[in-house]
């Protein structure tokens, strides 16, 4: 089977188990799983899963894949839906996959990998020592073979050293930790302000994707203005948002750590807060907890938001804008669009530049 037909194999059995005709059960159980609402959940399945990619998406996607004898996938629990384009990945490389679920979230990709059998994909079991299950698959793994790891910084890096410690050729792709930002006039964040929302609410903003910092380019007579407009609109949008797509629960320590992140803005700056959101005003792009928390800081120009983007570090993965940013290996959006990106490559676009 060419690496084309693996993944269209595997697209198809999506569509088959998450599309539109899906057990009802399976929504209740993944958020079960995940912690997710249910209307979250659903919404993932419907909107954020790629079911129906285009003809130049596949031979991109194909394209792009660089040939390897086995592909681990080690998968993160961030995003529920995320096995999906991370498995096509690695199929559109390899014949022989393996793929080590989290443990937090197995659901997805065992459903998922029953549904293509043909694809023999193989879900690794788990044991309690997820280290020792990844080192074991590593040192099974023939010459020439691939390793994509999903995670955070001490996980990835760990995989990243027990790859190279292999006496074979064992390559490494990393999707380590990423967060996304917003860039745009007010006038441009004002009218998106739903959509913007809607990525935000998605996932509760666990994923690369996900916006935290919007940077409103200001008019020279705003002073201010345009920002706090900007943030307005953002808090109103996410309070109608929350109304149909809760906020998952949040744990005590996620809580005391967005208090915190209010009370610090109160003394640095202005805050908007909902029963299950914050939306801040500071001086310069902060990351601020996880939870639907977004950060708004207005600049004047265009070469002073790149700059600020640029400041922000390599964990910056993803742009929603209108505008045409030189930003290499950033994966770009229009606004709302962030969370639902073209099937043309990892979603994580940094790897393909290492």
């Amino acid at each position: 089977m060419t690496p084309r037909l693996r993944v269209e194999a595997l697209i198809i059995a999506a569509r088959r188990t998450f599309g539109p005709r899906r057990d009802p059960s399976l929504v209740r159980a993944l958020a079960a799983e995940s912690g997710l609402h249910e209307a979250n959940v659903t919404w993932a399945l419907d909107h954020a899963l790629e079911l129906s990619p285009t003809e130049e998406e596949l031979e991109t996607f194909v394209r792009r894949a660089p040939h390897r004898t086995a592909v681990l996938v080690v998968l993160a629990a961030n995003v529920l839906v995320a096995p999906l384009r991370a498995i096509a990945w690695a199929l559109a490389q390899s014949d022989r996959v393996f793929v080590r679920p989290s443990r937090r979230a197995r659901l997805f990709t065992r459903a998922l990998a029953s549904a293509v059998p043909a694809l023999g994909l193989d879900v690794l079991e788990l044991s309690d020592d997820p280290g020792s299950d990844v080192a074991r698959a590593i040192a099974a793994l023939p010459d020439g073979a691939a390793v994509h790891a999903y995670g955070g910084r001490a996980t990835i890096d760990a995989i990243a050293a027990a790859a190279a410690a292999q006496p074979r050729e064992i390559a490494t792709e990393l999707h380590g930790p990423g967060f996304g930002a917003i860039v745009d006039s007010a006038e441009a964040i004002v009218a998106h302000a739903p959509a913007i929302a809607a990525d935000v609410v998605a996932f509760d903003q666990a994923g690369c994707l996900s916006p935290r910092i919007v940077i409103v380019i200001e008019s020279r007579a705003a002073a201010g203005g345009d920002a706090h407009r900007a943030a307005e609109a953002l808090h109103a949008a996410l309070s109608r948002a929350g109304q149909s797509i809760p906020r998952r629960t949040l744990d005590p320590g996620e809580s005391a750590a967005l208090a915190r992140a209010r009370d610090a803005a109160i003394f640095a700056g202005r805050a908007h807060e909902g029963s299950e959101h914050l939306v801040v005003e500071l001086q310069a792009p902060t990351l601020l907890p996880v939870g639907r928390a977004l950060a708004v800081v207005g600049v004047s120009s265009v070469v002073e938001a790149i700059a600020a983007l640029s400041a922000l570090g390599p964990d910056l993965a993803a742009v929603g804008t209108s505008l045409s940013l030189p930003l290499p290996g950033v994966r770009m959006a229009a606004l709302g669009r962030m969370q639902t990106p073209r099937l043309d490559g990892p979603v994580d676009l940094r790897v393909l530049g290492r």
